[in-house]
């Protein structure tokens, strides 16, 4: 598929059998099967880029519950903020079209987790409401036969699809968050320092923020703020710098296209092709790339660099690139940690996750 060829295409089944994931069937297997008992490709749900979920089977005894009304399908609701972005929000397009038509959405949890979706659900209730969703979202808790089931395609995903579908991309940027007015500083940098240390990062990013400060930037942990203060920052912002993160999904959706971008790789394997096609295909913006790592730190067991890895950066070469790009003043000379500091930063970091690591490359 190319990121051309991704349409929006409503599959209206009825009635529809919902099965999400549960125990007795395979794994991965969740999706909608029509009257007849077909499959209906369009539910399958890619949760990676390279996985997608099974063909479920419903078992003879199992029990099925009703479910009345016409129903939007929302796919597999993943609680992590980037994944709720890249998968969760893939089928929203459609509830615009389908204002109206619809008693609700319904969402089939992630690896089972019934009680926990629901929490998350409520968490995210902010995000539906930026989208004007006004219906029920509701968690398909085992075998369901809705009477109507209206399953969109993913129009926002893995590879090609983070180029957005034209109905998805239209939601995103005219009707997401039209009430939030700009509000914060023109140069901001999106940190991950206060995230805990399970989720990966670079050494001393903490050096990045005091002296990107020193330039005048303000310096934002998203995860500290609601999500109507993240979308205000990324609005009024005129220069972003972060690291690879989920953060940069949401600017990607927000962000001004007169917004000059610069991400800095965190990881030796970063997706980064994907963050360059979303935001080119949203903002019509070509992201800075600014890729200085001299080694990836990983646990000792593991073998490639994932999203658990700690960077060492060449913080020397950053800035030098800052300054090139002019994110930084020319005449800028941050102040940097020499190596002793970069190890003693290592230790932290091996202290804070509970083990030892070893660098690749």
């Amino acid at each position: 598929m190319s990121e051309k060829s991704l349409q929006d295409r409503i599959t209206t089944v009825e009635p529809a059998l919902v099965l999400p994931e549960r125990d007795q069937d395979a794994k991965l297997a969740a999706g909608v099967l029509d009257g007849d008992g077909r499959f209906i490709e369009p539910s399958r749900t890619w949760i990676r880029a390279g996985k997608a979920t099974a063909v479920p089977t419903l078992a003879a005894d199992e029990t099925v519950k009703p479910l009345t009304g016409n129903w939007l399908f929302g796919g597999h609701f993943r609680g992590h903020f980037g994944h709720f972005l890249v998968e969760s929000t893939a089928r929203l397009w459609a509830f615009d079209q389908l204002k109206g038509q619809v008693d609700g959405i319904l969402y089939m949890p992630y690896q089972s987790r019934i009680r926990h979706t629901r929490a998350q659900i409520r968490l995210f209730e902010p995000f539906f409401h930026q989208l004007g969703v006004n219906v029920p979202v509701w968690v398909c808790d085992g075998a369901m036969r809705a009477d109507r089931l209206y399953v969109p395609d993913m129009g926002f995903g893995w590879r090609e699809r983070y180029a957005g579908s034209p109905a998805y991309r239209a939601m995103m940027r005219e009707r997401f968050a039209q009430n939030i007015a700009p509000n914060g500083p023109e140069k901001l940098y999106v940190s991950r320092s206060k995230l805990v240390a399970a989720r990966g990062g670079v050494l001393g990013e903490t050096v990045i923020e005091e002296n990107l400060a020193r330039q005048g930037f303000g310096i934002f942990h998203p995860e500290k703020h609601p999500l109507e203060v993240q979308i205000a920052r990324y609005k009024a912002a005129r220069q972003i710098v972060g690291l690879d993160g989920s953060a940069l999904h949401l600017a990607g959706f927000v962000a001004a296209p007169e917004t000059r971008v610069a991400i800095i790789l965190r990881r030796s394997k970063a997706n980064i092709a994907d963050y360059q096609l979303q935001f080119r295909s949203f903002a019509g913006i070509e992201l800075d790339v600014l890729d200085v790592i001299r080694r990836d730190w990983v646990s000792s067991e593991v073998k490639r660099s994932d999203y658990r890895s700690v960077g060492e950066l060449d913080f020397a070469r950053l800035f030098a690139r800052l300054a090139e790009l002019s994110y930084v003043g020319a005449d800028f000379r941050p102040d940097l940690p020499g190596e002793a500091e970069i190890l003693l930063l290592l230790d932290r970091f091996a202290e804070g996750r509970g083990e030892t690591f070893t660098a690749l490359g």
